[in-house]
């Protein structure tokens, strides 16, 4: 079975779920997270995000589908190929350091720039922190990158570990598998 989203079936959960990440996207509040059980449509959901904003010019849209990258300049980096930020840079530094530039001169045009990683229970412990940093770029009012994390349960216990980013968390939507 494949997660395509002309077949998914929104449930009350999944229609909030969809509705909480839309809203923390156009609002640009920073992090939502969405998880659930196996097979409860978390990555069907991350698709329709991928639909409704990968080909929107006013939207630059990453997304990761397996996240285990053992270094945090290899996620840098990653991130940086999704959104055609082409030019190699030697140190994790200056990648970053990049980036942030990138992501200020889109917000300048009006752009919103949006990160999904799906299976984000599976990310390394250094990136959940590197998740951290990137949401430390923003203005007064808003964040300059919007992070959509979709997870299994486990995600949870994971986010615990690391307060700092779990205390920047705009909104939480769980799922729970169809019944029958």
């Amino acid at each position: 079975m494949s997660p395509d989203p002309r077949f998914i079936y929104l449930t009350d959960q999944h229609s909030e779920a969809l509705a909480k990440c839309e809203y923390t996207i156009q609002q640009r509040m920073g992090l939502s997270v969405i998880h659930g059980d196996v097979g409860a449509g978390k990555t069907t959901l991350a698709r329709r995000l991928w639909e409704k904003y990968a080909h929107d010019p006013q939207f630059n849209f990453a997304m990761l589908v397996d996240p285990n990258y053992p270094t945090s300049f290899q996620f840098i980096n990653e991130v940086r190929r999704e959104l055609n930020i082409n030019h190699p840079r030697r140190s994790f530094g200056d990648a970053l350091n990049e980036f942030q530039q990138y992501l200020i001169e889109q917000h300048k045009m009006g752009k919103t720039t949006i990160l999904v990683v799906d299976e984000a229970q599976t990310l390394r412990p250094r990136n959940y922190e590197l998740l951290r940093k990137l949401l430390n770029f923003e203005t007064n009012t808003e964040k300059l990158l919007q992070i959509v994390l979709f997870g299994q349960n486990e995600l949870l216990p994971r986010l615990d570990r690391v307060q700092a980013l779990k205390d920047r968390v705009a909104l939480f939507g769980a799922l729970s598998g169809l019944t029958r």
